[in-house]
This record gives C-alpha cells, structure tokens and sequence, in this order.
C-alpha cells in the first residue's frame, strides 16, 4: 500500500511538469498522467484495471479540486520553493532515504525517456513544476486547518464535492477522453 501511494504521489508530480496551468482537468497532460499512473498501479501493484483506473481518476480529480481551492484563496508558490522540494526529493533518492528507490529511479528514467529529458531536465524542469502542485496542496492544508474550523480530512471533501458539483461537465468530458464509463 505504502509503495503504491509513494509511487502515485511522484508520478502525479511529475506528470503535472511542465503544465503552463496548474489545474485544467482536460489537458492533454493529465489524460496521459491517467494513463501512465493506471498501468503503472496495473503492473506494479497488481491492481485491476477497473480498480486502477477508478483510483487513477478519482485522485486526479481530488487533485484538481485542491489546487483549485488553493489558487482561489490566492496561494503562490515560488521557483524557488519548487526547486527546494525537487532538489529535497533528488537528494533522498540518491542517498537512499526513499523507501524502494530503485524501482522509483526507474520509473523516473522511464519517464526522462518518454519525454526525451536529461536528468537535469527532469529535476529542473519536469519535476520541479510538478511540486509546485505538491507545496500548493500543503499550503491550502495548512490554510485551511487554521482558517476553517476542521480538520483537513473533513475539509478536503467539502472542497472536491463542491468541485465535483460545481464541473459536473468538465468532468464527464474527461471521462470520456479517457474512456470510463
């Protein structure tokens, strides 16, 4: 469970990289992260497709309610925080201190090959726009724990029902480009 989350989280960064935009829902980029992060629950965590592509789609979703939210209440995130957390994440993967790195080593690489990226691309670029997401998420936790009232968990879903709610359009487009349901 713990490897899947793990790889979930880096490969939703990394596939968020290089967006001009944070959060549209059918952009291109997020219909290839669905399918890069459903096989790859697929394969490397046995999980059925229909159970892969559910999880898939239903955290890309949450994901885009977030930031969403975030951008609302006018959380920023800098180059330079960005670039911190790419570096942080980097660091750990060298040295060891990210649980199963080999396999996540790989699944980078895979990813600087699909993309046609060196190393320095990747974590200077292509990921570092990704966790841009991540530290804007971490922002709106922390808001909204101080400004709302609630505890995050509770919070988050009040955030995406709305959301969902509020892009009931939006969101069945993208189920149809990525085929479910």
């Amino acid at each position: 469970m713990k490897r899947w989350m793990l790889l979930l989280m880096l490969v939703l960064t990394a596939c968020s990289g290089g967006e001009e935009t944070l959060n549209p829902i059918n952009d291109e980029l997020r219909v290839a992260a669905y399918e890069r992060i459903s096989e790859k629950l697929q394969n490397n965590n046995g999980m059925t497709k229909e159970r892969a592509e559910k999880e898939t789609f239903d955290h890309l979703v949450q994901r885009v309610a977030v930031v969403n939210r975030a951008q609302e209440v006018g959380i920023e995130v800098t180059e330079e925080e960005a670039m911190e957390m790419s570096n942080n994440v980097r660091s750990k993967l060298e040295n060891g201190k990210i649980d199963n790195a080999e396999p996540t080593w790989k699944d980078i690489r895979n990813t600087m090959e699909a993309e046609n990226l060196t190393e320095t691309e990747y974590w200077e670029e292509y990921a570092k726009n990704g966790y841009k997401e991540t530290i804007m998420i971490d922002k709106l936790k922390t808001y909204e724990e101080e400004n709302a009232l609630k505890p995050w968990s509770v919070r988050k879903k009040e955030i995406v029902k709305a959301f969902r709610e509020e892009n009931t359009a939006r969101i069945e487009q993208f189920k149809q480009k990525i085929g479910l349901e």
